[in-house]
């Protein structure tokens, strides 16, 4: 396969999975999981034949990777943090029942 080609499909990944990295924070998976594919995708073609689009699609794919790893990070830390002020609130107030009859 030509390494033009390669280089195009790392470069298209990396920048989809940047815009992705952004758009669904709260989700960082699909960003995630699409960066590799970018990274693995943009140092076969700078092996191939070095390629400034390789080595851009390469650079963007490890930025948004960074990014996504962050994000879930950051998710992570958000919904352990909410889970035991909510677990804090059941075991001071009684029962889940009782935790949602203040919301009426």
């Amino acid at each position: 396969m030509d390494s033009r080609y390669i280089s195009i499909v790392a470069l298209a990944l990396g920048a989809v999975s940047l815009i992705l990295a952004f758009a669904l924070f709260y989700s960082p998976l699909a960003p995630l999981i699409i960066g590799i594919v970018g990274i693995v995708l943009g140092h076969v073609a700078n092996k191939i034949e070095k390629n400034p689009i390789a080595t851009t699609g390469f650079i963007l794919s490890i930025v948004a990777v960074v990014l996504s790893a962050i994000f879930l990070f950051v998710t992570i830390l958000f919904v352990s943090c909410a889970s035991e002020a909510a677990l804090a609130e059941i075991s001071t107030n009684g029962t889940i029942a009782d935790l949602f009859k203040g919301l009426k």
